[in-house]
C-alpha cells in the first residue's frame, strides 16, 4: 500500500482532485493561482530522522493556496542523510482541509482529506485513487501529521475512522512560497554572453514530470538576432529532499541524467549525470551555479553546487 510506505517516513499527503474546490477532476496540471490563505500553506521540511535499522529519511512538504501539494521524501543509509539518497519518492496531488478537531490529548488540529495524483511521474488512474481521512496540527512554525497506523480501527479509510493521534515527528516551516517546487512548463533566459568564443546565448527549459528538454541557442551578436547554432539537450530528472542554498533560498536537489547532450545522442554507457539544485520564485527559475566553485561542479552528489543563479523566466 502507498500509505504504509509513506507512514514510515512520517507523511501521508495524498489527495484527490475529486475533493478539491476549484480543481479539475480530469487534469493533473498545477494551477498557480493564489486564492485564500489557509492553515498549512507554505513549505515545510523535516530533518533527517531514523525510520528503522540503517534507514533514515528527510522530507519536504509544499502546500499551495489552491489546495495542491508536493511531497518529496528521500531515504538514506546514514544518520546524517549525506551523499545521494538511496530512494526518492516525489508525489503531487491535492488536499482539502475540513473542520476544527482535536487529538486524544487535546491538541488543536484540523481534518485533512488526502489522495495521491502523481507519484514519481506516474499518474494514478482516477478510479484507483484512494482518499485518506486524517488530521494535521500546526503550532507556531511546526506542522505535525496524523498517525493513521497506530490504531487499526482508526486507519483513515473513512471519515468515521479518522485518527485522533499525531505522529509527533514535526516539520519546520520554511516560507510561504509553496509553488517553489512546481517546475512544469517552459522557461526562457534572457540574451547573455556565454563561454563559447564570445558568443551570446538564449536558453529555454521545457519541464514535464520527470523530464526536461533544453534549447541553447548560440548567437553572434549581443542582441541575439544572428543565430549561429542551437545546441539541444534532454534529460530525465529526479528531485531530492531539501537543501538550503548559500543564497538562503530553500532549494532542493535535482539529479539529471542526460541522454541527449548539446546535439549528441549518448549511448547508455555514456549518459551524463549532473547533480544540481533548483528553486522557483514566482516566474523566475533558479539553478545551481556550476561555475561559482570549481569543487562544486555537479559531477558527483558530493560536488552539488550550493549557490543559486537566475537561469530563466516564464
Amino acid at each position: 500500500m502507498i500509505f504504509n510506505s509513506l507512514r514510515v517516513i512520517g507523511i501521508y499527503l495524498l489527495v484527490s482532485p475529486l475533493f478539491v474546490t476549484g480543481c479539475s477532476s480530469d487534469s493533473d496540471t498545477i494551477d498557480d493561482t493564489i486564492t485564500v490563505d489557509d492553515y498549512v500553506t507554505g513549505i515545510w521540511t523535516q530533518n533527517c530522522i531514523s525510520t528503522g535499522p540503517n534507514a533514515y529519511t528527510t522530507s519536504v512538504l509544499a502546500f499551495n493556496n489552491t489546495e495542491q501539494y508536493v511531497a518529496i521524501n528521500s531515504t538514506y543509509d546514514n544518520a546524517g542523510c549525506a551523499n545521494a539518497a538511496l530512494e526518492t519518492e516525489h508525489t503531487t496531488g491535492n488536499y482539502l482541509l475540513g473542520n476544527d478537531t482535536s487529538t486524544a490529548s487535546g491538541t488543536a488540529a484540523k481534518e485533512l482529506d488526502t489522495t495521491a495524483g502523481i507519484i514519481n511521474g506516474i499518474s494514478i488512474p482516477f478510479s484507483n485513487r484512494e482518499i485518506k481521512y486524517s488530521i494535521v496540527a500546526v503550532e507556531g512554525n511546526q506542522l505535525d501529521r496524523g498517525d493513521d497506523l497506530s490504531d487499526p480501527v482508526l486507519d483513515g479509510s473513512t471519515p468515521e475512522k479518522r485518527t485522533i493521534t499525531l505522529l509527533n515527528s514535526p516539520y519546520n516551516f520554511i516560507n510561504n512560497n509553496a509553488n517553489a517546487y512546481y517546475f512544469s512548463g517552459v522557461w526562457v533566459s534572457s540574451c547573455a554572453p556565454n563561454d563559447f568564443g564570445g558568443l551570446f546565448s538564449i536558453k529555454s527549459y521545457s519541464f514535464s514530470v520527470g523530464g526536461v528538454s533544453i534549447s541553447n541557442k548560440q548567437y553572434n551578436d549581443s542582441a541575439c538576432t544572428q543565430l549561429q547554432s542551437n545546441l539541444l539537450s534532454s534529460a530525465d530528472y529526479k528531485l531530492e529532499a531539501a537543501s538550503i542554498s548559500s543564497n538562503e533560498k530553500p532549494a532542493i536537489g535535482i539529479n539529471l541524467t542526460y541522454r541527449l547532450y548539446e546535439g549528441s545522442t549518448l549511448a547508455p554507457s555514456n549518459y551524463i549525470d549532473e547533480y544540481n539544485i533548483i528553486y522557483r520564485d514566482g516566474n523566475t527559475l533558479y539553478l545551481g551555479d556550476l561555475d561559482a566553485d570549481p569543487a562544486l561542479d555537479g559531477s558527483t552528489p558530493d560536488n552539488r553546487p550550493t549557490a543559486l543563479k537566475i537561469e530563466a523566466l516564464r
